[in-house]
């Protein structure tokens, strides 16, 4: 497909405003201009110029040359007075991030621009591909048969799709630039491109070359832990010698951090996620969905409801002639690879596991295995004194 910044004179222009009231982010009334850029296809190579808006707004001006940044004072979400930092880049800067190997051109791809979108000029939705085709800014269209099968970008927030698309579509935007095939990228050699398949691109457990920032076993992305993948660490950093991207933001992305945690929390285990997306569970592992003071991994082990604060289906102690507790088990866990642990004690402060004779418990019967929903029946020591149980998960 014939792209449209392929063709010499093509000019792109990215504007950018902020809301002075974070309370009202969608009021136009607050938003205070900040910066222009534009990029221009020459004959030869492109041009970046970028500029920087007046106080009152009335115009904005060319930064020439060096960076620069302002300050702004804004009201945060909680109605408190706040100061915005904004970076304006240089244009070798913007070189930087605007590389050959990547087309110099960051968006606009045809996965991107895949979409229906409202134009409010008209009140109509369309898909902007095709509306571009009509517009003649192609010279090979696309094929309006297959248009809907073909691959796409999706949002961050697009709760309709898997956290595995949404962080890839957004490392596609943010990080490929850099991260793909050819590039100069010396810290970690992975494709960030949407077009590679996972499994091809160099992710997950993926090398680190450079800076690991003494994590021990750190890599890229190290399935089920997001303390030991660079990537998350890095992303989740407002260090200037940690953080990525390394220009362009002062803030984190909470928003992608928290999907990019529960993805990296929850690859590899179908089982869980089978079970996160029958619960409505967003979070990853060590989150607390419901509020209830357990973490979603407890309460798709033992069988709890993840999204309701429902202590009433938590085990019941059973006092005949022993004392025993029956805890419910997932057999799609233990098919996972999740481990229960069980520990005893007298004393709150030294705890043994079950197979030690100083924990005071016995297991009694387990019918559960994986792939199959049971229970362990635990026995606790009648003639202590005092005796405490407490039991949890261990993650593959």
């Amino acid at each position: 497909m014939g792209l449209p910044y392929r063709n010499i004179g093509t000019v792109f222009i990215k504007h950018f405003a902020i809301p002075l009231d974070l309370r009202n982010e969608d009021e136009p009334a607050t938003l205070f201009n900040l910066e222009t850029r534009f990029l221009v296809r020459g004959e030869d190579s492109n041009y970046f110029f970028t500029y920087r808006w007046r106080e009152d707004g009335s115009d904005a001006d060319l930064v020439s040359s060096g960076s620069e940044s302002r300050s702004i004072a804004i009201t945060n979400q909680n109605g408190v007075p706040d100061t915005q930092i904004w970076d304006y880049p240089s244009r070798t800067q913007c070189i930087e991030c605007h590389q050959i190997t990547s087309g110099s051109v960051l968006g606009m791809k045809s996965r991107q621009l895949n979409h229906d979108i409202l134009y409010p000029s008209t009140g109509l939705s369309a898909n902007q591909l095709t509306t571009f085709a009509n517009l003649g800014l192609f010279d090979n269209g696309p094929n309006f048969a297959t248009l809907q099968s073909e691959l796409r970008s999706v949002s961050i927030d697009d709760s309709s799709a898997s956290w595995e698309d949404r962080v890839r579509s957004y490392l596609d935007s943010n990080c490929s630039y850099c991260h793909r095939p050819e590039s100069d990228a010396s810290r970690a050699n992975f494709d960030a491109l949407l077009t590679t398949p996972l499994e091809l691109s160099g992710i997950l457990n993926g090398d680190i070359f450079a800076g690991g920032l003494g994590v021990a076993g750190a890599q890229i992305v190290t399935p089920g832990s997001p303390e030991q993948s660079i990537l998350y660490l890095r992303d989740s950093s407002n260090e200037p010698e940690v953080m990525m991207p390394p220009l362009g933001r002062r803030i984190e992305d909470e928003e992608y951090l928290s999907i990019l945690k529960a993805w990296i929390g929850t690859i590899g285990f179908t089982e869980y996620n089978s079970w996160a997306q029958s619960q409505g569970v967003q979070g990853g592992f060590l989150d607390d969905e419901d509020g209830d003071g357990f973490a979603n991994v407890f309460e798709f082990t033992f069988l709890q409801n993840g999204v309701s604060a429902d202590l009433s289906a938590l085990p019941e102690l059973v006092v005949t002639s022993d004392i025993t507790i029956d805890i419910p088990v997932s057999g799609a866990a233990l098919s996972d690879g999740f481990q229960v642990t069980i520990e005893g004690s007298e004393d709150l402060i030294n705890w043994f596991p079950y197979t030690d004779s100083e924990s005071g418990l016995k297991v009694l019967n387990n019918t559960a295995s994986p792939g199959v929903d049971g229970a362990l029946q635990v026995r606790l020591a009648p003639e202590a004194p005092k005796r405490f149980l407490r039991y949890g998960v261990l993650t593959p």
